[in-house]
């Protein structure tokens, strides 16, 4: 028996133990949050000293995302008036692979920014600005 003894209760307290509220607290990833919800959770974390680097990269894009679509159709626009003698598909396919290099660009800059390679800043803006760039210098090479 080991000296235990069994002894019945109705109420038994306990110290140190996690309430039940505690249990029922939803977790939120970044991308489920809006941004100020997001800004007020980085600023709690960073006001308790904690890493934010990787939450603030996730912040800034959510600014910059949105201007994807707007980038991608600046870089479109030049390959739909260069068809010439290779055909509407060829100018539809580069147009594909600048959107798959485009994208594999962000996410790389997000990564870099999410281990402190990058500041959180240039991480999310840069393949915004380098794509924007790209775009506008295409399109106004354009023989109309």
């Amino acid at each position: 028996n080991g000296g235990i003894e069994y002894q019945p209760f109705q109420k038994m307290e306990f110290q140190d133990i996690d309430p039940p509220d505690y249990f029922t607290r939803e977790v939120r990833t970044a991308a489920q949050m809006t941004y100020s919800e997001l800004n007020r959770y980085v600023a709690n974390l960073k006001q308790s000293g904690f890493d934010v680097t990787g939450l603030m990269v996730d912040l800034y894009r959510k600014l910059s995302f949105p201007l994807v679509s707007f980038i991608m159709a600046i870089i479109g626009v030049p390959f739909s008036f260069t068809t010439g003698k290779k055909g509407a598909f060829y100018g539809i396919g580069l147009c594909v692979a600048v959107g798959i290099f485009y994208w594999s660009t962000f996410e790389l800059f997000d990564k870099l920014g999410g281990i402190n390679r990058l500041s959180p800043f240039i991480a999310a803006w840069f393949p915004n600005l380098i794509f924007g760039c790209g775009g506008v210098w295409m399109m106004l090479r354009v023989k109309t």
